[in-house]
């Protein structure tokens, strides 16, 4: 699988190892986040880790996933819309007709809506930005804190129904200052904190961008 796909192999066989997870784990163990037992979970984020490798390691993947980025966003869209179609007649609990559609294209459109993020932000970001080296290091601290912030707002701004506009928008903007003012005044400025969300132990250490690749 990890042998250089490309073309329709590279939008559709990745695919396969998770639809396996769902068919097989998804009903026997929900999805619980706990440590243990959660193979479900497991199988999916196991995977997933396994897709970044492989990302990190195949250079020309990036290229093609370039190549193909308008193919992926139509392709993405189609197949979002047909899981929507099936989600409203498919039950969670329950192996039927509709979660033959279901399944496959929740599986599908999740991988083809990453190959389009990755092919057009290689497209359009692949360049060296003056703030790059400053995101490198504040995008660990960031994803570590993400869950924590939506979480914590929106159990202080649910209650409150403020409506499908203003709520995710003071959350989302809740979170980003949370990401914000927490790496930046207290994560960055405590050492010992630093190797915890994966900063470099010495303040004045920047991590300096890989060379950029090539679009074409």
């Amino acid at each position: 699988m990890f042998q250089r796909p490309r073309g329709w192999r590279l939008l559709v066989l990745p695919t396969l190892p998770t639809l396996a997870a769902m068919v097989l784990l998804r009903m026997r163990y929900p999805e619980t986040h706990a440590v243990v037992h959660d193979w479900y979970a497991h199988a999916i984020y196991f995977t997933m880790f396994l897709y970044g490798w492989w990302l990190g390691n195949d250079k020309g993947l990036w290229m093609e996933l370039a190549r193909l980025r308008w193919h992926t966003l139509v392709l993405g869209l189609c197949a979002f819309a047909a899981y929507m179609f099936f989600d409203k007649i498919h039950s969670e609990h329950l192996l039927t007709w509709a979660s033959l559609g279901s399944w496959p294209m929740r599986n599908l459109y999740m991988w083809l809506a990453i190959c389009t993020i990755l092919g057009w932000s290689h497209t359009l970001l692949n360049r060296p930005f003056a703030w790059l080296p400053w995101a490198r290091q504040a995008v660990f601290p960031w994803y570590i804190l993400h869950q924590s912030a939506i979480i914590l707002l929106a159990y202080w701004l649910v209650p409150l129904k403020l409506g499908p506009v203003l709520e995710p928008l003071l959350i989302l903007t809740g979170t980003v200052m949370v990401y914000w003012l927490g790496t930046s005044l207290l994560i960055s400025k405590v050492w010992w904190l630093r190797p915890c969300f994966g900063l470099p132990a010495q303040p004045n250490r920047r991590l300096v961008a890989d060379r950029v690749l090539p679009v074409n």
